[in-house]
């Protein structure tokens, strides 16, 4: 796992069957029209998801889903963005700590 502490990614082909997908497809919600949605873990597949034990395997049994993000980038609705890497941390309630700035409420 090397990568994730270079890259920031790791990147798992086959973790779930191709039946297994067009099952989360299909209770994602529909989000035509718009970028995308933050509040996936309201849904209790998205929580079952995350707690999925190839899931654990792959980031560590003690990790935690603090969110989970969908974005519908398809040619009718997209926006230029360059490669980046999220540096946000979501936490239930605000908590001053040395180092970490710039206070903001998402959906």
């Amino acid at each position: 796992m090397k990568i994730i502490e270079t890259d920031g990614y790791l990147r798992v082909a086959r973790v779930f069957s191709t039946d297994e997908v067009k099952e989360m497809l299909a209770w994602i919600p529909a989000i035509r029209g718009i970028a995308g949605t933050r509040n996936l873990l309201e849904l209790p597949e998205c929580v079952a998801l995350a707690a999925d034990s190839r899931i654990a395997k792959l980031v560590g049994a003690d990790a935690r889903p603090v969110r989970a993000i969908l974005f519908d980038k398809n040619p009718s609705v997209n926006w230029n963005l360059g490669w980046h890497q999220d540096t946000k941390i979501a936490v239930l309630q605000r908590s001053d700590v040395p180092g970490f700035t710039n206070w903001s409420t998402k959906e």
